[in-house]
């Protein structure tokens, strides 16, 4: 993955935990925290929190491959 922000990469292992209606919750290895989002309603793209980010931060993903 890549840091919008300062563009440094970084590699970890991200699991997915739940998934409710367009709600899903991650769980990130390296940093021991989950990031929360929604489900766009076309399917190609989450964005949402994560337990430490600072509040208003926020995770954008598209998905591919489908």
């Amino acid at each position: 993955a890549r840091d919008s922000q300062t563009g440094q990469s970084f590699s970890d292992v991200v699991e997915l935990r739940e998934v409710r209606g367009r709600s899903v919750r991650l769980y990130r290895r390296g940093t021991q925290g989950y990031y929360t989002g929604t489900l766009s309603p076309d399917g190609a793209s989450i964005r949402g929190g994560a337990t430490w980010y600072p509040a208003g931060a926020f995770w954008s993903a598209r998905i591919s491959g489908r």
